[in-house]
């Protein structure tokens, strides 16, 4: 963000684990600006009706977890005051000329909070309310089967998921679901989701009313550690099976592959699940060439961690990997692109695997024995500077 306040610009600065909100005055430039460390309210506060004093939230770097407290900010003098504890503020608004509310975004499932606070008294008063739906970004998105086919996104931080059919009215479907869908896939008319936290994995009937008959499949927390479920592959008979690709809880730095059996039959084998697939390594992208399965993997692991790093000390490279779906275990793993720390998509285009290695497209040529991939450089663009890498690069293969 950017915000303009009392005569100062309040600009953000992020990347590579940086947040810091520099304090500039367009009226006294300097090369040193004063410097507020990691601000996480929605920008800052207009300015106080006493023309002092602008407000915001952050972390308490001296509390043992890093609480997150309402503060303050003089123009004037280029001082912070911590407040109270207060989670992130979405917005903030001043009533009179001795109190500020801030508008909590984290509370409760359901509910936020309002908080107002006087800062002449150092009193607060908080008050919780009912929060009503609210629009969200797409984490992500698939498209059905069928000469008609709807389409399906999940949605970023609050979940549920919505089914676009443009023959129908009206023609949006909202699916009340609690988790985040990090990958989705579709077969046979179910809808596979797998949804963060704790990698869960669910599937849903396609119905002409929306979505219906949720089922749980497979949980890949517990003993497994998992946590997000990225990459999501259907395939359709005489396979009939669902391969799951993860990122890994905090702590975990390794990913899991799981292949479950879709047929509708009793007494289904149980999921062929593989902890520490890639070691080190996350799955974020699959596909497959009829039984043969492709994955690509990032060097990232969960949230708080950084890339792992190799038997030299340097980091390691994002690998594609390669299986017969009756045989997981013989798995063949290449690094398709020097130095590259994710590879974010993989596609089937007319029997080679095409994928993007961060600005470098690589095609892999099965059939070719002899130098199965070649490389395209793209644009200039690194995943070095990055904090995680997960959702990226994309691609999609449309009329040939």
């Amino acid at each position: 963000y950017t915000d303009y306040v009392g005569g100062k610009l309040f600009a953000r600065i992020t990347g590579s684990g940086l947040n810091q909100t520099l304090v500039l005055d367009p009226a006294a430039p300097t090369p040193y600006p004063p410097i507020i460390n990691q601000i996480n309210s929605y920008g800052i506060s207009g300015l106080a009706p006493n023309g002092k004093l602008v407000f915001y939230t952050k972390p308490d770097p001296e509390h043992i977890n890093k609480v997150s407290h309402l503060y303050s900010y003089d123009i004037a003098t280029n001082t912070e005051n911590k407040l109270i504890a207060m989670s992130q503020s979405a917005a903030f608004m001043f009533p009179n000329a001795d109190e500020v509310i801030a508008c909590v975004r984290e509370g409760t499932p359901g509910h936020g909070f309002i908080v107002k606070y006087n800062y002449t008294a150092k009193t607060s008063v908080t008050t919780k309310f009912v929060s009503p739906v609210v629009a969200t970004g797409l984490r992500t998105l698939t498209v059905g089967p069928g000469l008609n086919p709807k389409v399906y996104t999940g949605g970023f931080l609050n979940g549920g998921i919505g089914t676009y059919d443009p023959a129908a009215t009206p023609a949006v479907k909202f699916t009340d679901e609690k988790g985040q869908s990090e990958g989705l896939a579709v077969l046979n008319n179910k809808l596979y989701t797998g949804l963060y936290q704790y990698a869960q994995i669910k599937s849903y009937d396609m119905l002409s009313t929306g979505l219906g008959n949720r089922k749980d499949l497979l949980d890949l927390s517990g003993d497994h550690k998992q946590d997000r479920p990225f990459a999501m592959l259907a395939i359709p008979a005489p396979v009939n099976k669902l391969v799951v690709g993860t990122v890994p809880q905090g702590g975990h730095a390794s990913g899991a592959l799981a292949i479950l059996s879709l047929d509708a039959v009793s007494g289904l084998p149980a999921p062929v699940i593989k902890d520490n697939f890639v070691k080190g390594q996350s799955i974020l992208t699959l596909t497959n060439i009829k039984n043969m399965i492709y994955g690509g993997t990032s060097a990232w692991g969960a949230f708080d961690d950084l890339p792992g790093k190799d038997e030299n000390g340097n980091a390691e490279t994002a690998k594609l990997f390669m299986f017969d779906i009756s045989d997981p275990a013989k798995a063949t793993f290449i690094n398709p692109v020097a130095d590259k720390q994710a590879i974010t998509t993989l596609i089937n285009v007319q029997g080679k695997i095409w994928g993007l290695a961060e600005d470098t497209l690589f095609i892999y040529d099965p059939d070719n024995a002899i130098d199965p991939i070649s490389r395209h450089k793209l644009f200039d663009l690194s995943y070095a500077a990055w904090k995680i890498v997960w959702k990226a690069a994309k691609m999609v293969e449309a009329k040939n």
